[in-house]
């Protein structure tokens, strides 16, 4: 890529060719990119921080924010929480700091996120999809859903527009996002009344006992529906397996994960080119194949500015997050944490998907989009309306 996977080498060298039209004389609002840059799943933190760029190149253009300039800062915490917490003191300490977004990891980001809660410093996290989040609220924001309402969403999509009725479902007990997921899914099929299994992954690294996996799945008949938590390579290993084996007519169906399961997908049938392709779904904040978003302003201006390249999730969540902030401070006059929280919380914003709503209990509401796996490419299936999925109580 030409853009988008920037070094922080080349990213200082970068800052200093962003104009701005605002006031010489008062100090930039910075705004700090916090994530894994060194360490694991890094490309989280870099699309976080090549949407921030491309934001900040934008607005200084057009003047800055309440006449000052928007300045992006890194951190690299290398997924250490230690690091992450000196990072975070450093931040709120600035007298300039106007919001720090990233920290896509839950374990990292409830602390951080209580710890910028109570110095009325404004954060937004970017994948951190731990329910306990959403009772920090103050001036922290999540740009996604979940793990609660993705596994009520997934519960609907499997029991109304899939028809299952005998699911398994194969989670990773080491992997807190695939095995929260899991179990939120499981809970909500029983409430849909729905026969479900749980079968658990065991790897070391990504080194899976795909054969003891593909007999438990069957052991006890063959289900309607497989259910894949965490659509990452370990999930293409397992299905790459399974497709090996036999013919397979059991649909499987996936929630979002961390990148664009668009490009990951694609890769693997083409590498496999499978005879029988099975039927696989998967949930995504957004993608390239909804008709509405050639018309969408945002999405042409990223794509503009990616030179062609695809578009994933670190990259849109991020940029989104931070035109939402934009709206705020535009709309109040004020580019305080206090003042742009007030007016955020309880709003809903447009997004490349349809759009998201900062709900007063401190959850994220956002609608997706449900997308098919096929032999000719990914297919759109249709929108899912986050304010409006039916569930059982």
């Amino acid at each position: 890529m030409r853009f988008f996977y920037l070094s922080l080498a080349m990213f200082a060298f970068l800052l200093t060719s962003i104009g701005a039209a605002s006031n010489p004389k008062l100090p930039p609002l910075n705004i700090y990119v916090a994530g894994s840059f060194s360490g694991m799943m890094p490309f989280l933190a870099d699309g976080t921080l090549n949407a921030a760029t491309i934001f900040a190149e934008k607005t200084n253009k057009s003047g800055g924010m309440v006449g000052r300039k928007v300045m992006i800062i890194p951190q690299d915490d290398a997924g250490d929480l230690s690091k992450a917490e000196a990072f975070a003191r450093t931040a709120i300490n600035d007298p300039n700091h106007l919001l720090t977004i990233g920290h896509p990891f839950s374990s990292i980001a409830k602390p951080i996120a209580a710890y910028y809660r109570d110095n009325h410093k404004l954060l937004f996290t970017t994948y951190a999809t731990s329910p306990s989040l959403k009772a920090i609220k103050g001036t922290y924001f999540s740009l996604t859903f979940d793990d609660d309402y993705q596994g009520k969403v997934l519960a609907n999509i499997a029991a109304t527009k899939l028809s299952a009725k005998n699911v398994r479902i194969l989670r990773c007990l080491s992997d807190t996002y695939s095995d929260s997921l899991a179990r939120s899914f499981e809970a909500n099929l029983r409430k849909l009344r729905v026969d479900v299994r749980l079968e658990t992954i065991d790897y070391l690294g990504d080194k899976i006992d795909s054969e003891a996996l593909y007999k438990s799945s069957w052991k006890n008949g063959v289900p309607d529906l497989i259910f894949l938590p965490d659509l990452q390579t370990r999930a293409a290993d397992i299905l790459a397996y399974f497709l090996s084996k036999n013919p397979i007519s059991t649909t499987f169906l996936g929630g979002d994960g961390w990148g664009s399961e668009e490009k990951t997908w694609q890769k693997f049938f083409l590498a496999h080119q499978f005879k029988s392709i099975p039927k696989l779904f998967f949930t995504h904040h957004f993608s390239a194949k909804i008709p509405a978003l050639d018309s969408s302003p945002v999405i042409k201006f990223l794509r503009k500015r990616s030179h062609g390249d695809p578009l994933d999730g670190p990259i849109i969540l991020s940029y989104e997050g931070l035109e939402i902030l934009k709206t705020a401070i535009s709309s109040t006059g004020r580019a305080d944490a206090n003042s742009i929280s007030a007016y955020l919380r309880g709003r809903t914003f447009p997004v490349s998907a349809g759009s998201m709503t900062f709900e007063s209990d401190g959850s994220t509401t956002r609608d997706s989009v449900l997308l098919q796996v096929g032999n000719k490419g990914i297919i759109y299936s249709g929108s899912i309306k986050g304010a409006k999925v039916p569930h059982a109580e």
